[in-house]
């Protein structure tokens, strides 16, 4: 910000979203001088894209407008990568993507072949201005010219989310054992750009969470199979003798299987893991809705999961549950208390996907003995992972400028 004139100014910067704050929000500028305006995402704001034009107020009795267009994008799963000369063969796919039946127009999304949980191709979606559409030129790799079947991923940009099992039209479909797969053939190449591939994801979501050495305290907001047993659920782990997986009344420790009284996964619970050494636990399945999906929270201790999609504040979070004073929720790295002046107070101000969560509650009086928490589907404001860091803007020109840009989150939130 500048002041070009000859007199002492004193301004304030207005219009802040609940997303952007700035530093210093207001004070004087002398004559002929400069001042450095920092303007920091909120550590809470999702993925996605946001506009907001933003005031200075200043002594000149007109306020002068900065418009900030900011998108927020999550990293690729570290595993969304692949070296072309580790391979012999190849086939190739033009494909456009449709996501819930509606054709993408995001050049961020990217379309991937697994093998294995192992990455064999991966492009980006490229315009195409004479058919008017998005498409992806996919390479496919393999070190067998026929006979190996890879599943498809699709990296949804706008929601930081991989699709698996994504529907390819054309393609060879494997044997029914490998459902869902298709058939590499080397040279092949399907689709065109004026005919091409339909990708198309469904409502199947994999979560690739990070776990490190030692306790992990996690939850899931995906359906999980109850019919299927926890080795179902955690065979992407790679398990050591003593790793451990803990709820609030049963777990199980791995020997050569996993073994004990916790049978399978809930989302409506929290559960600790203790493992050996760093790994990734992949989940897939339905996203969970929070609406019809309470938690019963009693007396005493509860490990509680938590079902949004999203990162929300505390306060939209449990906006329908009555805590009591004293109440106390904590997370892994943070906590929070409950005071009937102040409301939640405490490092714990964002509940976070995946994360999962003890509440202690304390009730007094005429309190019921049990309540029901059920989650928003999200926040008053979208809320998400913390940034790599924050956006500086120290304009040339009296604050006539435009702020734009798209900004990485770490990719395990």
């Amino acid at each position: 910000m500048v002041n070009s004139s000859g007199l002492q100014q004193n301004f304030s910067i207005e219009n802040l979203p609940g997303w952007l704050t700035a530093s210093p929000g207001e004070g004087t500028l002398s004559p002929l001088t400069e001042q450095e305006i920092i303007f920091t995402i909120d550590e809470g704001t999702n993925v996605g894209q946001y506009s907001q034009n933003i005031h200075l107020q200043t002594d000149f009795d007109y306020d002068e407008k900065l418009m900030v267009n900011i998108r927020i994008t999550k990293a690729l799963p570290p595993d969304w990568q692949v070296n072309p000369g580790d391979f012999e063969h190849s086939m190739n796919v033009i494909g456009m993507v449709t996501i819930n039946n509606v054709i993408s127009t995001d050049k961020y999304d990217k379309v991937a072949a697994f093998v294995n949980g192992k990455c064999r191709g991966i492009a980006n979606l490229k315009y195409i201005k004479e058919y008017d559409i998005y498409q992806a030129f996919i390479d496919i790799y393999s070190n067998q010219a026929a006979g190996e079947y890879f599943e498809l991923h699709l990296w949804d940009a706008s929601d930081g989310r991989e699709f698996r099992m994504v529907k390819a039209d054309g393609l060879i479909e494997a044997p029914v054992q490998f459902n869902g797969l298709y058939e590499f053939v080397d040279n092949t190449i399907y689709g065109s750009p004026s005919a091409p591939v339909n990708f198309d994801a469904n409502n199947t979501i994999i979560q690739k969470i990070p776990l490190t050495a030692g306790w992990n305290w996690k939850s899931f907001n995906l359906t999980m199979d109850k019919n299927k047993p926890l080795t179902y659920q955690l065979e992407g782990l790679d398990s050591e003798r003593g790793d451990m997986v803990k709820g609030l009344t049963n777990y199980s420790e791995y020997s050569s299987y996993w073994i004990g009284t916790l049978n399978y996964l809930e989302p409506e619970n929290m559960y600790m893991f203790k493992i050996s050494k760093d790994d990734t636990l992949k989940v897939s399945g339905m996203p969970v809705n929070p609406l019809t999906t309470p938690i019963d929270i009693v007396q005493g201790w509860n490990w509680i999961g938590y079902t949004p999609q999203v990162n929300i504040s505390i306060n939209d979070a449990l906006g329908r549950f009555a805590p009591n004073h004293g109440d106390l929720l904590k997370s892994q790295f943070a906590f929070a208390m409950y005071d009937n002046l102040m409301g939640w107070v405490g490092t714990l101000t964002y509940l976070k996907p995946n994360e999962g969560y003890k509440y202690k509650y304390i009730p007094q009086g005429s309190a019921p003995l049990l309540q029901q928490l059920v989650y928003p589907l999200e926040g008053t404001v979208l809320k998400s992972g913390k940034l790599y860091g924050e956006y500086r803007e120290t304009p040339s020109v009296p604050f006539l400028q435009q702020i734009s840009g798209q900004y990485a989150i770490d990719r395990h939130h």
